[in-house]
């Protein structure tokens, strides 16, 4: 299941962004290469971006002025290959 925000969707993100500001938690522009945003507790949001083979955990905490990078990971892949 997944429960993230599609920020290849423009209207959803505007209403991630806009429900945040309603709470007073205004979100910074998006790290780049973000795939996907999760809500969290307390106002948080994670955003999710991939390059290639690492995927890298930015979070931003209400009233921060940027995303933090958290936590990256590195996923072997064999590209080329099918089997």
């Amino acid at each position: 299941m997944n429960s993230g925000i599609n920020v290849s969707d423009p209207t959803v993100v505007a209403a991630f962004k806009t429900a945040l500001v309603h709470q007073g938690l205004p979100l910074p522009p998006l790290p780049p290469r973000t795939a996907t945003l999760a809500p969290g507790p307390g106002g948080t949001a994670d955003a999710l971006a991939v390059r290639r083979g690492t995927l890298t955990v930015w979070q931003h905490v209400p009233g921060g002025p940027a995303w933090a990078k958290v936590q990256v990971l590195n996923v072997p892949i064999q590209y080329g290959s099918s089997s």
